[in-house]
C-alpha cells in the first residue's frame, strides 16, 4: 500500500514540477508523507475494530501489523529526506529511500502471506497423522 502510494504521488508531482524528481519541493514531500501517515492510521482504526470479528474471516492482527510496520518504515523515510544535505550526500539519500521502500514492500508481503503460508502448512501438519519422533530420535 504505501509503495504504490509514494509511486503515484512521485509520479504526479514529477509531471507536474516538469523537473526531476530530485527537484520535488519540501512541501509537496510533507504531503505525501501526511497522506501515507493518514492511510496508515486507517487501516490501523479498521484493524482495531475488526478485532472481534470471527477467526476465519479476520485478519485483522495481519493488517495491524501491517500497518505498524508501515508507519516504522514511514518513520525512517521521513528521518532519511529531512536530513539535512551537509550530513548525507543526495545520491546517498535517494539509496536510503529506495532501500527502504524496498524493504517495506518485502516486509508487508512477508507479513500477508507469511501468515497465510504458516496456517497452510501448520494445517497440513495437523491433519496428518506422521510419527515426528522418528526425525529426532532415529532408532
Amino acid at each position: 500500500m504505501g509503495v504504490s502510494v509514494d509511486i503515484l504521488l512521485l509520479t504526479v508531482l514529477f509531471f507536474y514540477s516538469k523537473t526531476s524528481i530530485s527537484f520535488i519541493s519540501i512541501h509537496d514531500r510533507i504531503i505525501a508523507f501526511s497522506f501515507e501517515a493518514i492511510l496508515i492510521c486507517f487501516s490501523a482504526a479498521v484493524a482495531f475494530q475488526s478485532r472481534k470479528i470471527r477467526q476465519a474471516f479476520n485478519e485483522s492482527r495481519v493488517v495491524g501489523n501491517m500497518a505498524y510496520t508501515f508507519f516504522l518504515f514511514l518513520l525512517f523515510r521521513a528521518l532519511a529526506f529531512f536530513l539535512p544535505s551537509s550530513l548525507i550526500q543526495p545520491s546517498l539519500k535517494n539509496g536510503i529511500t529506495s532501500l527502504l521502500l524496498t524493504l517495506e514492500s518485502l516486509v508487508g508481503m512477508g507479513l500477508y502471506f507469511g501468515t497465510k503460508f504458516w496456517r497452510w502448512v501448520y494445517d497440513i501438519i495437523a491433519t496428518t497423522h506422521f510419527d515426528y519422533s522418528i526425525l529426532f530420535f532415529p532408532t
